[in-house]
């Protein structure tokens, strides 16, 4: 991955729950790699540049520090985001469409469906999501997919063919080429691998 090319890789657990434009919950898992702070262009950009550099630190030390200290300067106001304002989507858009695709990781989530949500239309809409977020709409939903999937490795004993169910893929085998190709490992692998959930305050 080049040291320009920013993507969302994993981000901290959180242990509380947000709520969708349904009125249901939001798992935990859904709000782990986009959580409210990325709702706003400032924080689409930390969340990124954090995820840049979880993908450095084991071969560019420096480069991981670099994409910290730019994070905390933006989470600190002390510099303003890198993303330009013309052709983004408005923050109520970024956050009505993240909404809608957490709360809904369980079904079908189609990029036109999303869009008329925020009165675009389908080209309009997937060129800023784009520059709002770095991501395409698809990468977006898939990363959101697979951090429930994690989630649910991590914190149930449900097999991985009714973990895929759980997250609006078609079958194991799906999941296992998506899981592999964001994270690095198959689903087995990582269950075996991933660290105790954090414990429930009391």
């Amino acid at each position: 991955m080049s040291r320009n090319s920013l993507s969302v890789t994993t981000s901290r657990p959180l242990t509380s729950q947000t709520v969708g434009e349904n009125g249901h919950a939001i798992p935990y898992a859904t709000v782990a790699c986009f959580g409210p702070t990325s709702l706003s262009a400032n924080g689409v950009l930390v969340t990124q540049l954090l995820g840049e550099a979880l993908a450095l630190l084991d071969d560019d030390r420096l480069g991981a520090r670099g994409c910290i200290e730019r994070a905390h300067l933006l989470m600190q106001g002390q510099c303003r985001v890198a993303f330009p304002r013309k052709g983004m989507l408005a923050d109520w858009q970024v956050r009505k469409t993240v909404h809608h695709i957490h709360g809904n990781l369980e079904g079908t989530l189609r990029m036109d469906e999303a869009a008329k949500l925020v009165n675009l239309s389908s080209g309009h809409f997937s060129r800023a999501f784009k520059v709002t977020t770095g991501l395409t709409y698809s990468q977006y939903v898939i990363r959101a997919r697979v951090e429930l999937a994690k989630h649910l490795l991590q914190t149930s004993s449900a097999a991985i063919s009714e973990i895929a169910l759980m997250c609006g893929l078609s079958d194991q085998p799906h999941l296992n080429r998506l899981f592999r190709r964001v994270v690095g490992l198959p689903p087995s692998s990582w269950r075996r691998r991933a660290p105790d959930p954090p414990l429930k305050a009391c």
